[in-house]
């Protein structure tokens, strides 16, 4: 990622912006931009701003932790801690990892025990990790707590049926999309409990680059809730002809789609998000579907009351700017296919001519 000196420069300055709702435009739009928030430093201030939050509201001196006490969920909260940093964090001291875990379990057992409401679900200490290594851990409770009661309030349920009512919402979006894919999975009669882990953790136990996850969470932060549908939507059909070459089988193509890599470009599937999401807004998707999210979706509760003075609930998007940027041979292909394209409209045209004269 690009140092903070080198980021400074590109920056948009908060001064030259009178009013907390056009500060908090700005981070959402630098959040959708290629490159996102950029690095840790930026994400140590951003994050929070774009969860409501201040630094005022800071825990320096981790009172939080007096909040802890034993809760139903304890057990599998300390099975889930010690399996986690050893993706994120392949190359660290072993007594640096104790203490990463140690601060990890403190910080969602004092979420557990202060929303009791809420219900832990595995995958949860993956989100909460990237909160402690990007904002650390005297911000982190704060942060989390806000995220579980919002945009993962879903998540919390007791069941994981909500959510997996929620990725009804893919192959309906694919369906729309793409097709040729959409029929090709429908054909293996595949449901979309492959993306149940991207919906469930936003992609974050799902690939190993802390830098990737990290951007994909500045783009799901300035965003819709739903937000998360379309870039799943996205990733399936950038990788469209990788799958229309397996076969109609369905434990293959759910493995396929389950193994993610960290060389994905993740710029160009925020991109195309973003673009689906403008082609296909979230309410008349839900309208044509007959599906019925929860209650307690975050859906229903969008735009969250920090997000001050909401003009609308579309995201701060870079739509009709092209940040994202095709590389130079696939450029040339589009051209010539584009130029292929014209020449056989215009045989196309000549003879239905050359059959009317003929008449």
């Amino acid at each position: 990622s690009s140092s903070s000196s080198s980021s400074s420069s590109t920056w948009p300055s908060s001064t030259s912006h009178s009013t907390p709702e056009a500060g908090l435009a700005v981070l959402r739009k630098q959040c959708c931009m290629n490159g996102g928030l950029l690095n840790r430093e930026l994400r140590r201030l951003v994050w929070p701003v774009l969860l409501g939050l201040s630094r005022e509201e800071e825990d320096p001196s981790l009172s939080y932790r007096d909040l802890v006490v034993e809760h139903k969920d304890t057990r599998q909260v300390h099975c889930d801690v010690i399996r986690t940093f050893h993706s994120f964090l392949p190359v660290i001291e072993s007594s640096e990892k104790k203490q990463l875990q140690k601060q990890l379990g403190h910080l969602i057992n004092a979420v557990m025990c202060v929303r009791p409401e809420l219900h832990y679900f595995q995958g949860y200490n993956d989100i909460v990790a990237l909160f402690l290594l990007n904002v650390g851990e005297s911000m982190a409770f704060r942060c989390m707590e806000r995220m579980s009661i919002s945009y993962f309030r879903l998540q919390h349920e007791k069941t994981l049926a909500p959510v997996l009512d929620l990725l009804k919402l893919i192959p309906l979006l694919l369906r729309t999309a793409d097709q040729e894919v959409f029929f090709h999975l429908e054909q293996a009669q595949l449901d979309p409990y492959y993306a149940t882990s991207w919906i469930l953790t936003w992609f974050s136990h799902d690939f190993n680059d802390l830098e990737l996850i990290a951007r994909l969470f500045d783009f799901f932060l300035a965003t819709p809730p739903l937000m998360p549908i379309y870039l799943s939507v996205a990733l399936i059909t950038y990788r469209r002809q990788a799958l229309l070459a397996l076969p109609h089988d369905y434990a293959l193509l759910h493995s396929f789609l389950r193994q993610l890599s960290d060389e994905l470009p993740i710029e160009r599937l925020i991109y195309d998000a973003q673009q689906l999401f403008v082609r296909y807004p979230t309410e008349r998707l839900l309208a044509s579907s007959g599906i019925h999210l929860s209650p307690s979706s975050p859906h229903h509760q969008y735009p969250f009351e920090w997000i001050v003075d909401p003009t609308t609930e579309r995201p701060q998007l870079v739509v009709g700017e092209q940040r994202y940027t095709l590389p130079q041979h696939s450029r040339r292909w589009l051209l010539w296919a584009h130029i292929v394209h014209v020449l056989l409209l215009c045989v196309y045209a000549c003879a239905w001519i050359l059959v009317l004269l003929l008449q």
